[in-house]
Formats: C-alpha cells, structure tokens, sequence
C-alpha cells in the first residue's frame, strides 16, 4: 500500500474524501491536494504566490478542518491554489508556508469542511482520516 494518498468515497448528501498518511503533516498535504482534486481546480501557471497560515495548536481534528476552511477561503476570496506546503511545528502553533498559482478555474464549489463523522485514526502505518464536505 502507498503511504500517503486519497480518493473519494460516496457520501449519501455531501462529498466526503479518505485520506491517509504516514504522518500528520502530510495528512494535512495529501487532505489539501484531494480536495484541490474534488473540486477540480486548474491552475494558472504565470507568477508564483506564497502564503503563510498560522493555527493555533489545537486538536488534529480542528487543525486539519481549521487548514482546509482557509483553503476554500484563499479559493474563493482570492483565486489562489497552493501545491508545495512547508509546516513546522511550534509549542503553540502550527506554521504553514505555502507556495502556489492563481486559479483560471474549478468544476464544483465548497462551501465548508465539516467535523461531520471527522476522527483522524492512527494506524500502524500513519495516520487516516474521512472528510466531509459540504457542497
């Protein structure tokens, strides 16, 4: 089995994604780049962005949801998309720098990430996690 990856898992109203990962912080990248890939996001590939995220280190549950909200929010606010994540760890905080394009366009609209049924489960082989999307 590949240690890290996601696909998409039916859902009886909204869209739900399993992730999996050998550790958290690429839980946290592969969560983000299943749900670039749900939405069917394209990208422009001219001048590159950045962006820094600052979370309050909390659970890994309200990480991972708190990540993917400003995520959707960057989508819609700012047409931008990130493919290259770099995260630290601080005693209080989680650091995430995040290198990226503006979007040209994306096939279906998020409008939250839901704690709905939301356990991040440790697994001899990592970490895994389903979430749910509200759409």
């Amino acid at each position: 089995m590949v240690d890290h990856g996601y696909e998409e898992v039916k859902h009886t109203a909204d869209v739900a994604l399993r992730v999996w990962a050998a550790d958290f912080n690429n839980l946290l990248i592969q969560s983000a780049l299943g749900m670039y890939t749900l939405i069917g996001i394209q990208q422009r590939k001219d001048r590159p962005i950045t962006h820094e995220l600052r979370l309050q280190k909390t659970s890994r549950e309200v990480i991972l949801v708190d990540f993917l909200n400003e995520l959707v929010f960057l989508i819609e606010e700012f047409q931008q998309v990130f493919t290259q994540f770099f995260i630290k760890t601080e005693e209080k905080t989680v650091i995430i720098k995040m290198t990226g394009f503006r979007t040209s366009s994306y096939q279906r609209e998020i409008k939250a990430v839901t704690f709905h049924n939301l356990e991040i489960i440790t697994k001899p082989q990592g970490f895994e996690t389903t979430i749910t999307f509200d759409i």
